[in-house]
């Protein structure tokens, strides 16, 4: 006599399964997230561009902000507490925060004629940091068109001890410098022109672009199961337009005319190192004085707009508890295969935050990344000169040189060479 079927479960029992598995999809995609989902929702300018479209393809796969994404949310909902932004207008530091994020680093001036009198070996505090973002993203893009440093620099001890280097090292040149519109001959569309503007098509794109296998799914929800959960999978994609649309103002680059023809001090060519140790490799900067400044002051920092940055706020909630309103729904009111379809949705959407996260997801689609690529594009093609930002009559121009070293050691001399002056590498 055979056993008697075992009988489906019931319906109270597929609910608590489906409220268990959404609670552990949950609890290990909250473990991969990180705020770095609401600074590019709080700075869309910067954290929403590409260069190509295989970067809107990881866009489509797995930037998405669907997901379980509250403890970064809670991360830098602290952050922003600490730092007074619940407090009110005009007391808070933005410096440190999803708004402006804080690399800790320092950088070092070479002379004392700067505009603060900086000497030799000083240190000051880099703040946002631009540059060293972008000198980690051209480490991972063509990396041919770097050139060797001259061998002859390293000494015969160095150069006997080439079969024991443990790593090589890259010393990044980059020299920055104003100059008439009229007379400079540009043919690249300036690269950092609308991060501290107002939003381009560039950056609306790329947004579209992250939220498009959600838009795709609620349409398909909608479609098949005439329901307004569907409505759920849009959620991420308003939160980011209204950011964009709302985003706060911030302070771009200052190109007025006493760069090009102010005081000898400001606009003689002055060089600046920026230690990087998580890197490690190495990283000077060169050109004005009151030009490079800027980036380790004020640039892209927020201006005070109290209703900006109090709306800002709110969409860094809504979008740290979409998980849960989605949860809820799923739990309480959503009939067996929706729920077996937003489970679906939560398990990729948790996959995609690891591999986000360990496949340097953080310098996709951002400007840092964009300025890298398209100097080694047009380096590749034999002209190393790439257009920064235009004001009026003015142009920042860029040229970058990597430079292979044989060791830490080398790096740092020619480093030191260059600050002293005894070296124009």
């Amino acid at each position: 006599m055979s056993d008697p079927p075992i009988p489906p479960p019931s319906q109270p029992d597929l609910t608590a399964l489906t409220s268990a598995l959404g609670t552990l999809i949950g609890y290990l995609g909250a473990e991969a997230s990180t705020d770095d989902p609401f600074e590019r929702l709080l700075w869309p300018q910067r954290f929403f561009t590409f260069h190509n479209p295989f970067e809107l393809l990881l866009a489509l796969f797995l930037m998405h902000a669907g997901g379980p994404l509250h403890r970064g949310a809670i991360h830098a909902l602290d952050k922003l507490h600490r730092n007074g932004l619940f407090r009110g207008p005009y007391q808070n530091t933005m410096l440190g925060t999803v708004f402006f994020r804080d690399t800790g680093l320092v950088y070092r001036s070479a002379s004392g004629g700067g505009e603060d009198g900086a000497g030799l070996g000083e240190t000051k505090q880099a703040r946002n940091g631009l540059w060293v973002r972008a000198a980690g993203a051209a480490s991972h893009i063509n990396e041919d068109w770097t050139s060797p440093h001259d061998t002859k620099r390293e000494g015969l001890e160095a150069a006997t001890r080439r079969d024991c280097i443990r790593r090589k090292f890259v010393v990044n040149l980059v020299t920055l410098r104003v100059c008439d519109a009229t007379t400079c001959e540009v043919d690249t569309e300036p690269v950092l022109q609308h991060e501290t503007g107002q939003v381009s098509l560039r950056n609306l794109i790329a947004i579209l672009a992250t939220e498009s296998l959600s838009v795709m799914l609620a349409c398909v929800v909608t479609s098949m199961w005439h329901t307004p959960f569907g409505l759920l999978y849009f959620i991420p994609l308003l939160l980011k337009l209204l950011a964009a649309l709302f985003t706060v103002p911030r302070e771009p680059l200052q190109l007025s005319q006493n760069i090009i023809t102010g005081k000898p001090n400001k606009q003689a060519t002055t060089h600046f190192q920026i230690d990087m140790p998580s890197q490690q490799d190495f990283l000077v900067l060169s050109g004005p004085s009151s030009l490079i400044h800027q980036f380790f002051r004020h640039y892209g920092h927020p201006t005070p707009h109290r209703l900006r940055e109090v709306l800002m706020l709110i969409l860094v909630v809504l979008l740290g508890l979409n998980f849960f309103i989605g949860l809820v729904c799923s739990i309480l009111w959503m009939p067996t295969d929706l729920q077996y379809v937003w489970l679906g949705y939560q398990f990729y959407a948790t996959l995609a935050l690891f591999v986000y996260r360990f496949a340097g997801g953080a310098g996709w689609l951002t400007s840092e990344k964009r300025v890298a690529a398209v100097f080694a594009r047009k380096a590749a093609k034999g002209t190393p000169t790439i257009c920064l930002a235009r004001a009026e009559d003015r142009v920042v121009l860029l040229q970058w040189r990597r430079v292979r070293v044989a060791g830490y050691a080398q790096g740092r001399r020619m480093v030191e060479d260059i600050l002293a002056g005894r070296d124009d590498a």
